[in-house]
């Protein structure tokens, strides 16, 4: 749903876009709860459900990344992901609570209720930044919003042909500084293509789609998401109440995640994404220690750690894609390819892994799969620096002179 979230947020508002996205689960809820058979739950509860949060989830990243496109975003995004683990801290509870007390279908209709008073209430503390023409009547164009360095560099249309490529045009840039620099400049200039005017807000979209599946780090990075959304549940014998402190303090620990990286974000000594393949191996260490645990407190303590790890795919991964990607896509870019694998990950990453257990059996063996699952979305995570190493690399050694051509 993420691309067409993005056509959805150039023409709306991301205040009405969260409203309507509460709107729908709350409709999906209240029919979840009337419904003669399970089949029909699959679409009233997994696809209404999943359509309204992706509207507030991806509605919240853009305007977040609008807000803070440099400075302070991990902070930021920390603060406002930290709400689905609130959620499932408080839900978990509140919802086991409801079904014991009223049946699972009026504590459907009580929770549909609420989720969306308190997504309306919430709703209306969300403003817009200033657009460029706001802030130019402010103070004029040294205070205008999206004016960086790149103002400095002057693109001219040569009619030089480039000798590898007869057939295409090319820019030049001039006096564009070091050679780090000049390895950026190509990027920076990926936001400025003809379409990206006011009125063809479709075709940048349509545009910064096309890239995406025609370039490795867009791959890489959706490859790694979904094989990292590789999970699946074993009751291990407990009782419902018990599963569900068990999920009770899997949010504990993943506030406390979310909490620390927040907070040391963006004060880390390396890149963000050496941090998120960190947790994907520790991860394996986690699946390891699941084959020996046996007692409810083990489990409790196991839950904290997992999700401790968990907090940077479930939510800081936002801060991750907006450092690589943000120099090539809009925030709306950035916000599809933080959501989209979350989506293909949870529909093909769970089941597969899941049902493999399902049909054999085997408590081992599943976690292995997922262990071996999980080496490979950390492989396709560093394929991304690797990549852009070379790409770096090969770009500083063609841009030895002066000027740099940069194909169109």
């Amino acid at each position: 749903m993420s691309p067409l979230t993005a056509l959805l947020m150039m023409r709306m508002k991301a205040v009405k876009l969260v409203i309507l996205g509460h709107v729908i689960i709350c409709v999906g809820y209240l029919l979840t709860s009337i419904v003669p058979a399970l089949g029909y739950a699959v679409f009233t509860f997994g696809v209404m459900g999943g359509v309204g949060v992706n509207f507030v989830t991806h509605a919240v990243t853009g305007l977040v990344l609008e807000w803070f496109p440099k400075d302070n975003f991990s902070r930021a995004n920390g603060i406002s992901v930290t709400g689905t683990s609130t959620g499932m801290l408080a839900y978990s509870f509140l919802l086991s609570t409801c079904i014991t007390q009223f049946g699972w279908r009026r504590a459907l209709r009580y929770i549909s209720v609420g989720t969306l008073a308190l997504g309306i209430m919430a709703s209306f503390f969300l403003t817009d930044p200033p657009t460029e023409d706001e802030g130019n009547n402010e103070g004029g164009d040294e205070g205008k919003p999206g004016v960086d360095e790149r103002k400095q560099i002057t693109l001219e249309t040569v009619e030089t042909l480039d000798p590898d490529h007869p057939t295409e045009r090319t820019l030049v840039g001039e006096d564009l500084g070091d050679e780090e620099e000049r390895c950026e400049t190509h990027e920076d200039r990926i936001h400025t293509p003809s379409c990206e005017v006011k009125g063809s807000s479709s075709c940048f979209v349509d545009w910064e789609v096309y890239h995406m599946i025609t370039h490795i780090d867009p791959w890489a990075w959706t490859i790694g998401a979904c094989l990292a959304m590789a999970s699946f549940m074993d009751g291990h014998g407990l009782s419902s109440d018990r599963i569900a402190v068990v999920i009770m303090f899997f949010a504990i620990g993943e506030i406390g995640g979310k909490v620390l990286f927040t907070v040391v974000g963006d004060h880390l000594p390396c890149q963000r994404l050496y941090f998120l393949v960190a947790s994907v191996f520790l991860g394996t260490i986690a699946l390891g220690v699941m084959t020996v645990v046996q007692t409810f407190q083990q489990m409790m303590a196991l839950s904290i750690f997992s999700g401790f790890l968990r907090s940077l795919i479930y939510g800081h991964s936002n801060a991750v894609v907006a450092d690589i990607f943000f120099k090539t896509y809009s925030s709306n870019g950035v916000a599809i390819l933080a959501l989209f694998p979350y989506g293909i990950g949870s529909l093909i990453g769970a089941p597969l892994s899941g049902g493999l257990y399902d049909i054999t059996g085997n408590y081992i063996l599943s976690l292995v799969v997922i262990a071996a699952i999980f080496f490979c979305a950390a492989f396709a995570f560093l394929t991304i620096e690797f990549h852009r190493r070379l790409a770096s690399r090969d770009c500083c050694c063609f841009s030895s002179g002066k000027n740099r051509p940069v194909l169109l």
